[in-house]
């Protein structure tokens, strides 16, 4: 069917252990900054995994998102969907901070969605945790992927919740989805999974959704990273450092790469017998060896900000105002039902 190419999700799927960005804080423009992750679980639950109608609830913003379908509760599979029937499929996402996407790119949902995996599995996981990770459940198979913008409008005392869709994802939407010209199949596929997201999980609100072909992406400069983003990734133990160009910092972001090459290309020139290529390039992999990093490492100084910061994220990623405002528009609405059910009887 056209466009319509189930991906597994393997646990090989996911990055490398160390991942390095570089960025510019939006507060220091003249400067320029390397992160340096480890893939560790706790650097993915910063950013709250969001299932299904969790992304009406959040604030407006770019999102990167995941439709597809999950493995049962017991962890197996029910294998490869062969249409798009809403019921079937559910909509991860994550709500983009910085312009770098640091743990919320489509990977980092996969890397997310695999952890619950393990703490299901767990006989030592809390059983909140394990109520969590069932909540989120388990990608088994990717239909679609892209880039999300979220508006609310509130015209004439109703809400409408604008979805402005692309299908930017290098990694899972390459040769499945034409960016600049998806199928009509394709669009009424993903107009029906939002319709029944939001039905099924009884949300009062007016989902339009668009899309955008343009193929430019939405995650721009304005997504810069800020200090007290940056801080919470230190604080977690993401190493951070400074550098007063951008040369210096490019030379140490590719420093092992360029090793890599420059040892690539040395046994050519000695086959030549050319000793001045040899020397040069031998100079050039001893001045990237004399480079250390640790000279550039930089510590935040503490900030005074308007307001005290609130720590309410759960261990899954969860916020838990996020999930008791869920549970509250369920709650109303199921209520409003048994209300009018009694009334009937009657």
């Amino acid at each position: 069917m056209e466009e319509f190419k189930p991906q597994k999700i393997e646990e090989g799927m996911t990055h490398g252990a160390i991942a390095f960005n570089s960025f510019q804080l939006n507060d220091d423009p003249s400067s320029f900054y390397l992160i340096e992750i480890e893939n560790k679980l706790e650097f993915n639950q910063m950013i709250s995994l969001l299932k299904d109608s969790d992304i009406f609830t959040e604030e407006d913003g770019i999102f990167t998102w995941i439709i597809g379908t999950q493995l049962n509760n017991n962890l197996t599979s029910n294998g490869p969907p062969t249409s798009c029937n809403p019921s079937d499929l559910h909509l991860w996402s994550k709500k983009v901070s910085s312009i770098q996407e640091i743990r919320t790119k489509h990977i980092d949902i996969i890397l997310s969605s695999l952890s619950n995996k393990n703490i299901i599995s767990s006989r030592d996981a809390d059983q909140d945790d394990i109520k969590d990770a069932l909540y989120d459940g388990v990608i088994d198979y990717i239909l679609y992927a892209g880039e999300l913008r979220k508006k609310t409008i509130r015209q004439n005392g109703m809400e409408y919740c604008s979805l402005t869709i692309n299908f930017l994802s290098g990694t899972f939407m390459d040769g499945v989805v034409d960016a600049e010209n998806p199928s009509e199949y394709t669009k009424r596929c993903i107009e029906n999974i939002f319709t029944n997201i939001a039905r099924e999980d009884q949300i009062d609100l007016n989902v339009n959704v668009q899309f955008d072909t343009s193929v430019k992406t939405f995650i721009n400069d304005e997504y810069k990273m800020t200090r007290p983003l940056l801080e919470e990734f230190m604080h977690r133990g993401a190493k951070v450092y400074k550098f007063s160009n951008k040369a210096d910092m490019l030379a140490v972001k590719n420093k092992a790469m360029n090793i890599v090459r420059l040892e690539g290309i040395l046994p050519m020139y000695q086959r030549m017998k050319n000793d001045d290529l040899i020397q040069d390039t031998l100079n050039k992999i001893n001045n990237l060896n004399s480079i250390n990093i640790e000279n550039y490492r930089f510590e935040l100084k503490p900030v005074r900000y308007g307001g005290t910061r609130k720590k309410n994220r759960r261990k899954n990623g969860k916020t838990k105002s996020m999930r008791r405002r869920n549970k509250t528009i369920r709650k109303k609405t199921k209520t409003n039902k048994r209300f009018k059910n009694r009334k009937n009887k009657k």
